[in-house]
């Protein structure tokens, strides 16, 4: 009812990490900052060798590690203390998208692949 489905949940991880926040729009700002903080606590998980909760594990991108995507988190937790602020919803969505992005960005890691921003 409130338009998050499942291929929303299976795309979104990949959207991200290519800095696109379309997937979003029309999502309240609690609602967009809830599926991101759970989308980096993912993230996290398998960035640590473990199992991510609400994203399925083989829809997650690689990332340049643990520390890029908690700072990230960091960043949407600070957010989601003021979700009801009268924020611009897709300026802040924007920003944390393109913040979420960036985490995702490998850089060489050893057998990861290539970055999913290597062309820019």
């Amino acid at each position: 009812a409130d338009g998050v489905n499942a291929a929303l949940l299976q795309a979104l991880p990949r959207q991200v990490a290519a800095g696109d926040a379309s997937p979003l729009a029309g999502q309240s700002v609690p609602r967009a900052l809830d599926l991101l903080a759970k989308l980096a606590h993912g993230a996290m998980a398998v960035a640590a060798g473990g199992v991510p909760r609400y994203f399925p594990a083989a829809s997650l991108p690689a990332s340049a590690g643990v520390g890029p995507l908690a700072q990230w988190h960091a960043s949407l937790r600070r957010a989601l203390r003021h979700d009801e602020h009268p924020w611009q919803a897709g300026l802040l969505i924007e920003a944390l998208v393109t913040e979420g992005a960036r985490a995702f960005t490998v850089r060489g890691a050893p057998g990861r692949g290539a970055s999913l921003h290597s062309k820019r």
